[in-house]
């Protein structure tokens, strides 16, 4: 039963019903709570314990301060996954060459033209995550993309974390070339703990597409006895080639920021830029063991609050 129920959320109409549960989720979750009290329910929900804001210590904890009490306009600029791109390319014109390319940008699924698409591509949503449709090779139902591209469009991601940069992103569409690796150098991706410009902490996800798994090392690349949503990997994850790089840029792109995750993808020893994350995992990771959660609150320094609580401003969700 278990794996027909896997096969049905995986199933094009499977993952349609997913997003309007979503939306329908969205539409209750904004009428029913405050920002503050939506937080404090998810996180006693999700990490089953109650929320410190007065004075907090887990990263966890901070990271939630974080969505309530901080507010960089900058940031709902970075979540874009459009304006993002332009955003790197400001910080500095070489980034570009780290960029992914892409096959098109559409604020409207009629703007895509079906048939035009290269053999492989990945579609996103812009404006959130969890949002994504691999193609490779002929798209067998393409009624159904679009259905599931229109409910992407209809979503408004802040409403379930109450991660607010993502707040009044406007929904849109990127299609992206389809990175595949031609040698044994297959695609992994670090994800790179930053605090107010110091890179600290390696995330690396491995076998992405088969046998997730993930490490954590420190900045010297010393494996840390850390586990966090996936069981680690039990393979040695050599030091990537564009390691020193990665850490330039992950420095330059954080130092404006509390606190943000700079996430690179390395194949063929080719270097990109995945996205710019300031809630990892909205902020209810369950780190093991628990003692990590502390750790990297300490290297989290709060700002000074800038942004009073109030009741939720209308949106659209």
């Amino acid at each position: 039963m278990g794996k027909l129920k896997d096969l049905i959320k995986k199933s094009e109409y499977g993952k349609l019903l997913v997003n309007y549960k979503r939306i329908i989720f969205q539409k209750l979750n904004l009428l029913l709570y405050s920002d503050e009290k939506a937080i404090r329910r998810l996180y006693k929900k999700r990490c089953g314990r109650v929320l410190e804001l007065d004075n907090p210590k887990r990263f966890t904890e901070k990271l939630q301060w974080q969505k309530i009490y901080y507010r960089n306009p900058i940031m709902t600029m970075i979540v874009d996954k459009i304006a993002c791109r332009e955003y790197l390319k400001e910080i500095d014109a070489e980034y570009e060459r780290y960029l992914v390319p892409i096959v098109g940008i559409y604020r409207s699924v009629d703007e895509i033209d079906f048939e035009a698409l290269p053999e492989k591509c990945i579609f996103k949503a812009s404006h959130g995550s969890s949002m994504h449709l691999v193609k490779n090779g002929p798209i067998k139902n393409v009624c159904a993309w679009k259905k599931i591209m229109k409910s992407w469009l209809k979503m408004n991601i802040y409403v379930e974390g109450r991660e607010w940069p993502y707040k009044n992103v406007q929904p849109g569409i990127i299609c992206e070339e389809f990175m595949e690796a031609q040698t044994e150098n297959a695609l992994k991706d670090y994800k790179f703990f930053c605090f107010n410009g110091r890179p600290e902490f390696v995330q690396v996800d491995v076998d992405l597409l088969r046998d997730h798994r993930i490490n954590f090392y420190d900045i010297q690349w010393n494996l840390l006895p850390l586990a966090c949503q996936y069981k680690n990997s039990e393979k040695a994850v050599p030091v990537p080639k564009n390691f020193e790089r990665m850490k330039e840029v992950a420095a330059r792109l954080s130092k404006e920021f509390p606190h943000v995750r700079v996430d690179f993808y390395e194949y063929d020893d080719e270097l990109k830029i995945g996205e710019m994350t300031f809630f990892d995992g909205s902020g209810f990771y369950n780190f093991h063991p628990d003692e990590y959660d502390f750790i990297f609150g300490e290297k989290f320094h709060l700002p000074e609050p800038n942004y009073n609580l109030g009741l939720n401003k209308e949106i659209k969700a």
